[in-house]
């Protein structure tokens, strides 16, 4: 093989690792946010991805949720509502994760 092509194998290689590792620990992390079926107020959900769009919207338009604002990511989505079970709705919905509106999500979601 190259020296040129060597360097640039490890490079790719290097930034995948990177990536996964990132991956994971946001995985991590997150996944210990997550909230109960009761869980009402502002919510960040988080939909599979490559779900679309309209398909999500419509999903969202059946929890009887306020729509807060979408993120950088097209799956995952900020609602509100005040009638308990929220989280349920939204699990119901679709969403393989409800949290709250705080930390990494709320970054995610382009909050300030």
């Amino acid at each position: 093989m190259q020296p040129g092509r060597s360097r640039i194998l490890l490079g790719v290689t290097l930034i995948f690792a990177a990536l996964l590792g990132w991956t994971a620990f946001a995985g991590i992390v997150v996944s210990g946010q997550s909230v109960d079926d009761s869980r009402s107020g502002r919510l960040v959900a988080v939909f599979p991805p490559g779900t679309g769009r309209h398909a999500t919207l419509d999903r969202l338009s059946r929890t009887e949720a306020s729509l807060v604002q979408d993120s950088i990511l097209p799956f995952v989505w900020t609602l509100y509502s005040a009638e308990p079970g929220l989280a349920r709705r939204l699990r119901q919905s679709g969403a393989i994760g409800v949290f709250p509106d705080t930390g990494l999500l709320r970054c995610l979601s382009l909050e300030s």
